[in-house]
């Protein structure tokens, strides 16, 4: 059976790689026989002769240490070996190149580059379909800068045990050093973001990337998350957080990445560090929670750690959020001003409200103030108006529910402003108005901005009336109270002079978003 065979192979790998003392000519001369004649056989016409010989080939090969073999051997060798790295049976092809891996020659520079056998490892890495040869070369090539990026690229590798080995590889074989601040964000970017593997890569990525301290892991992940501007991106980043909070000192790697990040808001801040802090505060925002939920259901020891962690949490994330609410909002304020291209770091500063403490009456105001102006404005680019996905507006009324008194004085606000977008002040103000109940004519830039104004007003209708539904609604909020009808006359002017009128347009985007 195949134990015994297994057997077998070791013994006679054992056996042709042993050097007695006294005799070591006479063993090598030996081990060479046994290549010469193992050689003879790699081209049988049974598959598995050629896998077995092949075997046998390898085993002598990794297991023969320093002992010298004569290059005309060795050419012989890399010969035959690389044209069975082509046989048509994948466990010869696995044996054949980890006969090849001995055979590797750095050069003059260091880096394999001018290597043949390198260079066959790296085709076999491109075009092999067999996970298991894919996983031979990459277990078998030589390591440096050059083919750096061959062993980087194998973890997004289709199969998981593959992606598995090039893990392994980067945390055996390499130093962070070795890797550039792309290549590092790309490994922490798929590693983390890795299903089958999100656990060994972790432990990986941190033992990888403990070795250059925090800047290394700050740098990585805004690196990882440049050009994206999508709030998904915040996964690979959390999980590259996460890292940071890993037993002993914590409190000081947190703190120095909070340094880190905010070093980086002095003047025109990057987009990623923006991301990077808003990441963080949110980390230890629910880190701080979870730990002290545990510290009132835990007793005794356990209770005190617990109480302790999340103390240490709490205090890094009073030193990470900005000192005021009013702070945060000046800050919304300034991206929010720089046009379109900054409405996502805006979105990731309005996130930080959640984890802000808003008991301050004035900063509140502020804030109530600034978001009630911007989701007034007339729609720019990247605005749902002329194109946009929403995500401006929603994190807007998103930041505004956490900040406005009640969430019926938020839903009125939003039908104002709607009014105010869609009618000229004279109707707000309640001499009514035709401003948008005729037809839109197509093609001059005042109906497009026309239309744009409309649609941008629809849309904060809906933000009103959906955060109305999940509440008490408009009216059910203000029962009871002077407010009631006030609601109810707003809700019906609105349905009539901006729902109503969109829905009966001939312009198929306004009837799409009146319905």
């Amino acid at each position: 059976g195949d134990a015994d065979a297994e057997r077998v192979v070791k013994f006679v790998t054992t056996f042709a790689t042993a050097r007695e003392s006294g005799n070591e000519d006479i063993c090598d001369e030996f081990l060479e026989n046994t290549l010469s004649f193992l050689l003879d056989y790699v081209t049988a016409t049974d598959k598995t002769v050629r896998y077995r010989v092949c075997q046998i080939i390898a085993g002598i090969l990794n297991d023969a240490g320093e002992t010298e073999i004569s290059d005309d051997l060795l050419e012989r060798i890399q010969l035959d070996m690389t044209k069975r790295v082509r046989d048509k049976f994948p466990p010869v092809r696995v044996h054949a190149i980890r006969s090849l891996a001995r055979l590797q020659d750095s050069g003059e520079e260091g880096d394999f580059r001018e290597d043949p056998v390198t260079a066959l490892l790296e085709q076999v890495l491109l075009t092999e379909r067999s996970k298991d040869v894919r996983k031979a070369a990459l277990g078998s090539i030589g390591t440096s800068d050059f083919t750096l990026e061959m062993v980087v690229e194998r973890t997004k590798d289709i199969n998981e045990e593959v992606r598995r080995i090039a893990f392994m590889v980067l945390r055996e074989k390499l130093s962070i050093k070795h890797l550039s601040m792309q290549q590092r964000a790309t490994v922490l970017q798929r590693g983390l973001l890795d299903r089958d593997l999100k656990a060994v890569a972790e432990r990986v990525l941190q033992e990888l990337f403990t070795e250059g301290g925090i800047k290394p892991v700050h740098v990585a992940l805004t690196q990882a998350s440049q050009g994206l501007r999508n709030d998904k991106v915040g996964v690979p980043t959390e999980s590259g957080v996460a890292l940071l909070d890993t037993g002993g000192g914590m409190l000081n790697r947190i703190e120095t990445a909070v340094d880190s990040a905010l070093t980086g808001m002095e003047g025109d801040a990057r987009t990623e560090t923006v991301l990077f802090w808003r990441v963080l505060c949110e980390y230890l925002h629910r880190a701080a929670q979870e730990r002290g939920t545990d510290a009132a259901t835990a007793c005794g020891t356990t209770a005190v750690v617990a109480a302790a962690s999340a103390g240490d949490l709490l205090e890094a994330l009073e030193a990470a959020l900005p000192a005021t609410v009013a702070t945060l909002f000046d800050l919304v304020a300034a991206y929010a001003a720089a046009g379109s291209e900054r409405h996502f770091a805006a979105r990731q500063l309005l996130r930080l409200t959640r984890c802000l403490e808003l008991a301050d009456t004035t900063g509140r105001q502020a804030a109530m103030q600034l978001l009630h102006r911007l989701l007034g404005e007339p729609p720019v680019e990247g605005s749902f108006g002329l194109g946009g996905d929403e995500s401006w507006e929603r994190a807007l009324v998103d930041a505004a529910s956490l900040v406005y008194d009640a969430p019926s004085t938020l839903h009125r606000a939003l039908l104002e402003s709607a009014l105010a977008m869609a009618l000229p002040q004279a109707a707000v103000e309640g001499e009514g108005s035709t401003a948008i109940s005729g037809e839109v004519a197509e093609g001059g830039p005042e109906d497009e901005a026309r239309v744009a104004r409309w649609m941008q007003s629809l849309l904060l209708v809906v933000l009103a009336l959906e955060g109305a539904a999940s509440e008490q609604g408009l009216r059910g909020a203000a029962r009871g109270s002077s407010m009631e009808d006030e609601s109810a006359l707003l809700l019906e002017r609105v349905m009539s002079e901006v729902v109503l009128p969109a829905v009966q347009n001939s312009a198929a985007p306004l009837r799409r978003e009146g319905l």
